[in-house]
């Protein structure tokens, strides 16, 4: 099984057309999208009984792969509650057609005066219906919650929401590995350079591997692809790796190679890039190895694969030395 990752909303609405006794709309709906302590809050009056309008999240933006299966949807919503004694009164699925999925309602979970995430739906959990790739990457699938709160003045404040689809690949029965060894597919983009700084993220660097170097690091032998400086900088390969199940599936990863200046004087790196963070992941390190001696990195990803995959299934990943002396 894969999942999505937690994915942020690109639309949060105050929605009144799924209930006639709704009577008290959401302000700020737009500080829902993310986690940064802004809110989207319901402000209560006493003796009214509140009954809010439904705070509905959509355009996710999901790429379910082609005809995978969903297994599950899983929401969760980061919030308080100035009182400490609610509890949501419902909380369901929205599906493709804009329409609450409503045979199953995951309301009746309290809220804490304390900010933190409470958890709707699981990894198996399918809202009571049966869903269509399709649905979820439509822009209309998503999630609403709504609270009634008959005494008092209080707020209840959202400061984030976000689902996680649980979803099997077509053909696959489960999320089996990719293997990511650096050996080489038409797809993939092999760069290397000698740079300064370290690169932040994981533009192409400047030299291209050409046909004949894509060939030398595809098997484990004498053939190797070097890159060489005479000054403080980094010597970095990067390497993209397409997955041709067009998939999110777990990586293993591994690496071979040798270095001029020993790993024992500074470190080599095997890193991974972060799309959703924007920061490049240590999987591996070596800072014992000896001069012009073989050794090997390594690492898996997974989880919260979609973080790593860009929209064409390329994962970025790189090996790397900061060069302190003259060498290579």
């Amino acid at each position: 099984m894969a999942d999505t990752g937690w994915i942020s909303p690109g639309t949060v609405l105050t929605n009144r057309s799924w209930s006639t006794y709704s009577n008290t709309p959401w302000n700020d709906i737009d500080n829902a999208k993310s986690s940064d302590n802004s809110y989207a809050t319901l402000v209560t009056t006493d003796g009214v009984d509140n009954i809010s309008y439904y705070l509905e999240a959509n355009n996710f933006g999901f790429s379910i792969p082609d005809g995978a299966t969903i297994d599950g949807i899983e929401f969760r919503v980061e919030c308080k509650y100035d009182l400490g004694l609610n509890a949501w009164d419902e909380g369901k699925v929205v599906d493709e057609s804009s329409s609450l999925s409503s045979t199953n309602d995951r309301g009746d979970v309290s809220i804490s005066t304390d900010e933190k995430y409470i958890y709707f739906g699981d990894s198996t959990e399918l809202w009571g219906t049966t869903w269509a790739y399709t649905d979820i990457n439509s822009s209309n699938f998503g999630c609403a919650l709504l609270d009634r709160i008959i005494d008092g003045d209080h707020t209840v404040s959202v400061d984030h929401i976000q689902i996680k689809v649980y979803y099997t690949t077509a053909g696959t029965g489960t999320n089996s590995d990719r293997d990511a060894k650096i050996t080489g597919a038409p797809e993939d983009v092999y760069t290397r350079e000698a740079i300064t700084p370290l690169p932040g993220d994981d533009t192409d660097l400047t030299t291209s591997y050409s046909e004949q170097d894509i060939t030398d690091v595809s098997a484990s032998d004498d053939d190797r692809v070097g890159l060489e400086t005479t000054s403080v900088k980094y010597l970095i390969h990067q390497f993209k790796k397409y997955n041709d199940n067009n998939a999110l599936e777990n990586m293993n990863v591994s690496w071979e190679g040798q270095t001029t200046l020993a790993p024992s004087s500074s470190t080599v790196y095997l890193q991974v890039y972060n799309l959703d963070t924007t920061l490049w992941e240590t999987l591996d390190s070596d800072n014992s190895s000896s001069v012009n001696t073989d050794f090997s990195l390594s690492g898996i990803v997974n989880a919260d694969l979609a973080n790593y995959y860009d929209v064409n299934y390329l994962v970025s990943f790189r090996v790397y030395q900061y060069i302190l002396q003259e060498g290579s």
